[in-house]
């Protein structure tokens, strides 16, 4: 395939369960958000409370935290109340567990921007719990878009086009740091 210039897919980085994040939601609500929406998605199902069909997860913080382990339950809770009073979510509390659902302007958003871009990136929990969420999501973006070069792997782009189009939730400055902080670990 080489031959013809056709590169082939790339196996991941790491051999995992993975989580999707949309950059689109990042870019609206930050990274971390973003994680907590998609996982909201994710373990969403139509429930009946009080006579009402909802469609949402029915989750505890603590189920919540299984799920995105490299977060406290702490950092969920602020996160996800940010989130509600923003109107991006709402949480019908019962007796025993969490009802947690996308509004209808959410949901709506994201339909629209489905239509746009249905760009997504895969986490590793692993990867984020050792070098921190933003940095595993560059280096993911690095590593598959790296390439051999003289003997040497590489990737040839600027931190602009690293901001403003592989990682439009990031700042110039943050690719900056995030790259930095990487090389001082090796």
């Amino acid at each position: 395939m080489k031959e013809m210039g056709i590169q082939e897919k790339k196996p991941a980085l790491l051999n995992e369960r993975t989580l999707l994040l949309k950059p689109y939601l990042a870019q609206k609500w930050g990274l971390t958000e973003a994680l907590i929406i998609q996982q909201i998605c994710f373990l969403s199902k139509v429930y009946q409370y009080q006579g009402v069909h909802l469609e949402a997860a029915r989750a505890s913080y603590t189920r919540l935290q299984k799920h995105l382990s490299f977060f406290t339950r702490r950092w969920l809770i602020k996160k996800t109340k940010k989130l509600e009073s923003e109107g991006v979510i709402q949480v019908t509390r019962t007796k025993r567990v969490n009802l947690i659902g996308l509004t209808d302007s959410t949901r709506t958003y994201m339909t629209e921007q489905e239509e746009i871009s249905a760009t997504k990136m895969i986490v590793f929990p692993s990867l984020v719990q050792k070098v921190g969420l933003s940095a595993a999501v560059l280096m993911q973006q690095v590593h598959l878009r790296t390439y051999e070069l003289d003997e040497n792997k590489g990737v040839i782009m600027s931190v602009k086009r690293w901001s403003e189009g592989v990682c439009p939730f990031f700042s110039a400055s943050t690719v900056q740091r995030v790259l930095a902080e990487l090389k001082k670990k090796n």
